[in-house]
């Protein structure tokens, strides 16, 4: 009954998403000009769009993006939903986080569930730790490889060592392999050369303290070096009732980046890292003291460190190659709930030829390693250790059918690993220019998403029942069992979109999406085998199993303008839609995965200001609007964050900072694990001196 409300429920905002697909198809065909392809200079609109580049507006894309092909092209031409955040988007920014900074993107769901906390999902099914958005750092993986979520705390990253941020919403497993099939997120540091001399940074507010040192140097003719060191120290938010919890949080990190160019045909990078994050949470509930131990609160103390060297060579006739490599160490001691260290090393070859004038090859392979050990406390692993093998191969070629207009992009990964076997994971993309002003595209995938040993070698009890069939009756106990296994989730995407610079300061960017869900992960409880027990108290204990039990769909539309009003004024606004629709196989009786179908919103808005007020002085503003979540319980609600800046000269920028501003605190997110408490208005001062 409750699932058939439910349903029906949405059925307007089912209809209201299907009428804006169809909108959004019939805008895409009645803005390709019927003589795109001709030389008919008679039309008006194609004259505006046929002007030469160097006359349009700064708005027109120019920005580079390698996250859809391995190889730098235009965001423009790029077949699939593509965004970049820029070094001048970081600086203008109100963000003092990436996750902040990810709030601007279209299409991206960005919600902070406490102080240290964050949930970022792409296209829908956001959790605290979804598997199906990659996350890298200078191509190095940053998902946590024990769930496959990111813990965002711990890539806090300084900002101004940002060069940009490529996102791709939308599926990227033939290039990046498993865990891609909604979006792909690249953070990308700048280059040695360019973070030469030193940097102090220090931010003060409400609730954050946060420093930064920096400083660059060179190394004989051909090389460059960069090291850092940041803290952040985070006040704990308050909780629903407006009193203070008890997740304050704070992290220390250091790091290095150098970059050696021996030949104009070679360039090497060295860079790592280390970092100690210590953030306090409150547990959900979900343990009972007759049962666990309880405290007030409980510690995740976090470590890591993490070494990369790349090489790029060019060769003579023209192909490229990289090679990078990375060892990471990550340890997790979460109080007596869990106790969890991993090693990781991986190796990716990918080479760039040319073998005929109109096809453009790429071809790669890699291995990955991850071994850890664990400890048991809340959760137990069986094996307590273990290593997990992964090998891929893929290739991608670009066919040029049309010179500087019609492009086909063909190819596919193929995986095994210990825990899933074999998968494989095909695209074609077309893209079509008919001339500088205008690209359209299209897309069919097939996307894996792996899950990882926690989902099929962990056990953990997840909820207590009380009074479950009325007064007097014990607790009933829901325990998940790794007895069981989780195989592979498949996604087949369809998509297609179009960019258009409609007029000189205007540009337009839209696609549609529609995804095939098979197999997604399960928890299926046994209702049928309950088990009593005496101690501490009577009580009874029913086991779920990991499966591959759940099937659906996710469709919706993300549309993004940018307006340069003025020579000192832009805008840049988006929104997007999306509607989920999970279903339970016959013999499934999920109790977690499923209701990742209402832990979405179905709409947001986003808007952006950039205001050059003076030649120094600069206002910016971001709003967003997040419709309501109704698997967490949150009303449709906005969020205003501005930024004021000051660059009285090249060496000294000051900026006073108001995030949150429309209400006093905000439910964004709810975490899978730790209790959810509410984002304040901050108010925050910066001095960035350069030296």
């Amino acid at each position: 009954m409750y699932e058939s409300i439910r349903k029906n429920s949405r059925s307007s905002v089912n209809r209201l998403l299907r009428q804006i697909a169809c909108l959004a198809i019939l805008f895409m065909l009645f803005t390709l000009p019927a003589d795109a392809v001709e030389e008919d200079a008679s039309s008006g609109l194609k004259e505006l769009l046929l002007k030469d580049i160097d006359e349009l507006s700064e708005i027109i894309v120019q920005e580079y993006i390698s996250l859809a092909s391995k190889t730098p092209q235009k965001v423009w031409e790029t077949p699939a939903a593509a965004y970049v955040i820029t070094a001048t988007d970081i600086s203008r920014s109100a963000a003092t986080n990436i996750p902040d900074l990810l709030r601007m993107v279209p299409g991206l769901f960005v919600g902070q569930a406490d102080s240290s906390t964050w949930i970022v999902g792409s296209r829908g099914l956001a959790n605290e730790y979804a598997v199906d958005l990659l996350v890298l750092i200078d191509g190095r993986q940053a998902n946590f490889t024990n769930w496959g979520g990111v813990l965002w705390s711990i890539q806090d990253y300084p900002l101004e060592d940002i060069e940009r941020i490529e996102i791709i919403r939308g599926p990227g497993g033939t290039l990046w392999g498993t865990n891609s099939g909604n979006g792909v997120i690249n953070i990308i540091t700048k280059h040695s050369k360019d973070t030469q001399g030193g940097l102090l940074s220090g931010l003060v507010g409400t609730d954050l303290y946060k420093s930064v040192f920096r400083y660059g140097g060179k190394m004989g003719e051909d090389a460059f070096f960069r090291i850092f060191g940041a803290y952040k120290d985070v006040d704990a938010f308050k909780d629903v009732n407006g009193q203070e919890s008890v997740d304050d949080w704070a992290l220390g990190k250091a790091g290095f980046r150098v970059d050696w160019e021996p030949s104009e045909q070679d360039e090497f990078t060295f860079q790592g890292g280390v970092y100690q994050d210590d953030a306090w949470f409150n547990w959900t509930g979900k343990a009972n003291p007759q049962f666990d131990p309880m405290k007030d609160r409980y510690i995740k103390d976090k470590d890591r460190l993490d070494l990369m060297v790349q090489w790029n060579r060019t060769f003579n006739n023209g192909s490229k190659m990289k090679w990078l490599t990375y060892y990471d160490y990550f340890s997790l001691d979460n109080d007596f709930i869990s106790n969890l260290n991993y090693h990781t090393f991986k190796t990716d070859y990918q080479y760039q030829f040319t073998p005929f004038s109109n096809h453009d090859f790429v071809i790669g392979s890699g291995y990955r390693i991850i071994s850890d050990d664990t400890v048991d406390g809340f959760l137990e692993y069986r094996p307590q250790s273990a290593n997990d093998q992964t090998f891929t191969a893929f290739i991608q070629d670009n066919y040029t059918i049309i010179d500087d207009k019609l492009n086909f992009y063909y190819g596919s990964q193929f995986q095994y690993s210990d825990y899933s076997g074999f998968d494989y994971q095909p695209s074609a993309k077309l893209a079509y220019t008919p001339y500088e002003q205008y690209t359209i595209w299209a897309s069919i995938t097939r996307s894996v998403q792996h899950y990882y040993r926690a989902h099929s070698e962990c056990s953990w009890p997840y909820l207590t029942f009380y009074d479950l069939y009325g007064q007097g009756t014990p607790p009933m106990r829901v325990h998940f069992s790794y007895d069981g296994k989780a195989d592979s989730e498949s996604i087949l995407t369809f998509e297609i979109g179009q960019r258009l610079q409609a007029f000189s300061n205007l540009s337009l960017d839209l696609s549609v999406f529609y995804n095939f869900i098979d197999d997604h992960c399960t928890a299926d409880i046994d209702w049928n085998n309950q088990i009593s027990f005496t101690d501490p108290i009577p009580h009874i204990v029913l086991y779920g199993y990991p499966g591959n039990n759940i099937d659906g769909e996710t469709y919706g539309v993300e549309l993004a303008a940018n307006a340069q009003i003025t020579d000192y004024w832009k805008l840049m606004a988006s929104y997007s839609a999306i509607d989920i629709q999970l279903h339970r196989k016959p013999n499934s009786t999920d109790i977690v995965f499923y209701f990742l179908e209402d832990a979405s919103p179905h709409h947001q808005f986003k808007l952006q200001s950039y205001l050059n007020i003076t030649k120094d002085i600069q206002f910016d503003a971001n709003y967003y609007f997040v419709d309501e979540i109704n698997n967490w319980g949150i009303p449709p609600h906005g969020r205003l964050d501005v930024r004021l800046g000051w660059e009285p000269s090249k060496q000294l920028e000051i900026s006073l900072v108001g995030t949150n501003l429309l209400d006093s605190q905000t439910h964004e997110a709810n975490g899978m694990y730790t209790a959810y408490t509410e984002v304040e208005r901050g108010i925050y001062g910066k001095l960035t001196y350069r030296f």
